[in-house]
């Protein structure tokens, strides 16, 4: 009878363990996952269009780039920058306007020159969940649309016990 029992605590103990490693793998999963997606809507409209600007960047261009995302950015800085584009190098950064706490789908509005194929300025921001990322801003030459140019989302120590936990 002892014995049985002895048996029978070490297979739960042993699912146990197992569970918990797939419960950590499932989170680490999560993890690589969220880093994938972009949050971020972009729309184009002409600088002398009727748009109440609230959370506004103005760099003096003929064009209003609206952002919304459906996360909050703790930071979110736009910097003008000089790249080449055959070496997919900044060469220069410049001028740089910072916004702090944007709420969750609140529209962030940047007034811009906006050049096709080459970005003239560059947007970094930090979400709230910790994620990082950073993105320049040009437009298709055959669509006009607005192309987030080398989009890229980095997980901090922060975001990464965030997803963690969660």
């Amino acid at each position: 009878m002892f014995f049985v029992c002895n048996v029978v605590s070490i297979i739960a103990s042993v699912v146990t363990l197992i569970l918990f490693i797939m419960y950590i793998a499932g989170r680490v999963w999560t993890i690589h996952k969220e880093t994938c997606y972009s949050t971020e809507s972009f729309a184009l409209y002409p600088q002398n269009s009727e748009i109440e600007h609230e959370n506004d960047i103005d760099f003096g261009g003929s064009a209003v780039v609206e952002i919304i995302s459906s996360m909050a950015y703790k930071t979110f800085t736009v910097t003008s920058i000089e790249y080449d584009v055959d070496k997919e190098v900044i060469l220069k950064r410049g001028k740089s306007i910072s916004l702090n706490n944007i709420q969750v789908n609140k529209p962030i509005y940047i007034i811009v020159d906006l050049p096709e194929l080459v970005p003239f300025h560059i947007v970094e921001f930090r979400r709230d969940d910790g994620v990082e990322g950073s993105f320049m801003i040009m437009t298709g030459g055959r669509t006009g649309e607005i192309i987030p140019y080398k989009y890229e989302l980095h997980h901090t120590k922060e975001s990464k016990l965030y997803y963690l936990v969660r």
